[in-house]
């Protein structure tokens, strides 16, 4: 969220919802993307962390991800249904728990969907490519040409 809001873009604006509000979003997903790579390749050139850092810690990642998930999705409903204009659609509590009930929630000015989506899972996914690659030379001694396409053609996507 940092890295988000002190790196340079053009400000746009999204469409306005059933009660007026605008969202304005920063471009600044290509220097978000180059910031992230430099910042992962940084850390284990400097030997903070090895490049396989996110192949290894997938288990303990998954399941803090998901506590994380649920907390905050709790908590986004809890404070969704005491907003004014809250989409509650009649449909019970599980239904709007899973379709939300606001459009754009926000976390101390921050856009939770663009914060969650564009930069922590799509970084993740970006950066855990190259780290699979390097998970697959440490145990077999060889690199994987079809690993490294694959990583490769994932990483274009998400810069593109």
């Amino acid at each position: 969220a940092l890295v988000d809001r002190v790196l340079p873009g053009e400000t746009y604006e999204g469409p306005v919802t059933p009660h007026g509000f605008v969202p304005r979003y920063k471009d600044n997903a290509v220097s978000h993307c180059v910031v992230a790579n430099a910042l992962f390749a940084l850390g284990i050139w400097c030997g903070w962390w090895r490049a396989s850092v996110l192949v290894e810690g997938f288990p303990e990642t998954i399941v803090a991800l998901n506590l994380i998930a649920i907390a905050l999705c709790i908590w986004l409903y809890w404070t969704g249904v005491s907003k004014p204009g809250a989409h509650i659609s009649g449909n019970g509590l599980l239904y709007d728990f899973y379709t939300g009930v606001e459009l754009y929630p926000s976390i101390l000015g921050h856009d939770v969907k663009r914060i969650c989506n564009c930069r922590l899972s799509m970084t993740y996914w970006m950066l855990c490519g190259w780290s699979c690659v390097a998970k697959s030379y440490e145990t077999h001694g060889t690199w994987d040409a079809a690993l490294i396409a694959s990583a490769a053609l994932q990483w274009l996507y998400l810069c593109k």
